[in-house]
């Protein structure tokens, strides 16, 4: 079937998912409104299935689209970043940066207004996954990696000590004071890319045989911190990434034991791509941004 679906159609197509706009994707090709109405439509009528729904003046993406949307996306990021390095490598004027959503809300974007101010004419593409990056496929430039050592053949900066700390609403954890046999039967938030922090924590507060009460899992740190600041449960948490909630009292560390895993956060790239301008200027902007703490 794909071979008898034309490319300008899925081309099409990705620019109305990406506007849901007929005539905004028409101007982002270069082409009239009603050639990209006559693209997805044929392109529908193709695959048999409808891709896009108005309801009234709004363009919205049927479930069916919204899968074809993100396959066409990643599509064609691949054929953009394959362009790109047969051209010669990174884009001189842009870096383009993929990390994990929790060190990108808590550690990246507080601090990417300084980058911008500091380099106005460099442009920031930021996009979160909790995949690691595929330098090799993906329009990636820097990327996060969490080990004990860092992949040899990629330029590494550490930018922090992997630890944990727990973490609570003062309103939640009440008057119980700082006993490890509070933490018995309340409820443990946990992240399901992270499983092993509860038992990892408890094994080196001396009390592995601790009973907690239920576990709510979330799809990765950011959800848990939420979580723990609404009352719902109990966290393991980076510190560096509460630091705010601690500040304002929304979270409260009852227990001086930290966590320490034995990994660290890196900021990686590929090493002959750390040379290329915008992606040297990125790179000595963190190792900057590491000097401030």
């Amino acid at each position: 079937m794909l071979s008898h679906i034309p490319f300008t159609a899925l081309r099409a197509f990705e620019q109305v998912a990406e506007h849901l706009s007929f005539t905004r994707a028409g101007q982002a090709l270069h082409v009239t409104q009603s050639a990209v109405s006559q693209q997805v439509a044929q392109l529908e009528e193709r695959i048999g299935k409808r891709l896009v729904e108005r309801t009234g003046r709004t363009l919205r993406l049927t479930a069916n689209g919204q899968t074809l949307a993100a396959a066409c996306q990643q599509s064609f990021g691949l054929l953009e970043a394959a362009v790109r390095r047969i051209a010669g490598g990174s884009d001189a004027k842009g870096v383009y940066i993929k990390v994990p959503p929790t060190f990108a809300m808590k550690w990246l974007m507080p601090r990417l207004p300084r980058f911008q101010v500091q380099h106005p004419q460099i442009e920031s593409h930021v996009s979160t996954s909790l995949q690691p990056a595929d330098f090799d496929t993906e329009n990636v430039d820097v990327s996060m990696q969490r080990a004990a050592d860092p992949d040899p053949e990629l330029h590494a900066i550490p930018v922090l000590e992997e630890r944990g700390m727990v973490v609570c609403s003062p309103k939640l954890w009440g008057k119980r004071g700082a006993r490890l046999s509070a933490l018995e039967g309340m409820t443990q938030l946990v992240s399901v890319n992270r499983r092993d922090d509860w038992p990892m924590w408890l094994e080196q507060a001396r009390s592995p045989g601790l009973r907690p009460g239920s576990q709510l899992e979330f799809g990765f740190s950011l959800l848990v911190y939420q979580a723990a600041v609404e009352g719902l449960g109990v966290a393991v948490a980076q510190p560096e990434f509460v630091e705010e909630e601690l500040r304002s009292g929304r979270l409260i560390a009852p227990f001086r034991t930290v966590l320490s895993t034995g990994n660290r956060y890196f900021i990686v790239c590929p090493a002959p791509r750390r040379h290329a301008a915008a992606v040297a200027r990125f790179l000595s902007w963190v190792e900057a941004e590491l000097k401030l703490r």
